[in-house]
């Protein structure tokens, strides 16, 4: 999403970019209830069934924190996500 947008996210109906003001949260690195308490506006599962600020990425060098790996999510793209 454009940085003025964020990502909302439902199993329904899948992601979308809406108005509004994102979060502060860093990727791998801040816990998050939803993408509104991260920068991105990603937030992910993580190890121990946590939930964690992402963001996207071209490879590993790029994740930080407890999601290490760059992974290609569908609808989504490439973003940092946890060990399987």
């Amino acid at each position: 999403c454009p940085a003025s947008q964020r990502c909302e996210c439902s199993e329904a109906t899948g992601c979308d970019c809406e108005d509004g003001a994102r979060g502060t949260g860093k990727n791998g690195i801040d816990s998050c209830t939803t993408g509104d308490d991260c920068a991105s506006s990603l937030c992910v599962e993580g190890p121990s069934g946590t939930n964690v600020c992402s963001d996207q990425c071209t490879d590993a060098a790029g994740c930080t924190g407890s999601l290490p790996l760059c992974d290609a999510i569908a609808g989504i793209g490439m973003i940092c996500v946890r060990q399987p």
